[in-house]
């Protein structure tokens, strides 16, 4: 039953990250917008790389499509994330 309920919920979270990620700003964040604003935006370095920077998603030339699967990857790999903590925790506790 849980897994049923678990499957249930994932393909829940997937189809609303799907839609919901549709709805999000073309306009940047506060602080690149302040960066963009004071001039110093060209300053800023990068340590890490972002899986899916900017919503651009390889192969997809759709701007919606491309969002869209952006939002179903990184609603996947949280969910993947969060499933493997929850059976990390559960095991120390057995």
């Amino acid at each position: 039953m849980l897994k049923k309920e678990l499957l249930v919920g994932l393909a829940i979270v997937m189809v609303v990250s799907g839609f919901v990620s549709l709805l999000a700003s073309t306009h940047p964040d506060g602080l690149e917008y302040v960066a963009e604003e004071t001039g110093f935006d060209h300053a800023a370095t990068q340590t890490l790389s972002a899986p899916i920077p900017d919503y651009v998603f390889p192969g997809l030339s759709s701007e919606a499509a491309a969002t869209a699967a952006a939002g179903l990857v990184g609603s996947a790999l949280v969910f993947v994330f969060a499933w493997g903590l929850g059976r990390v925790i559960r095991g120390r506790t057995r």
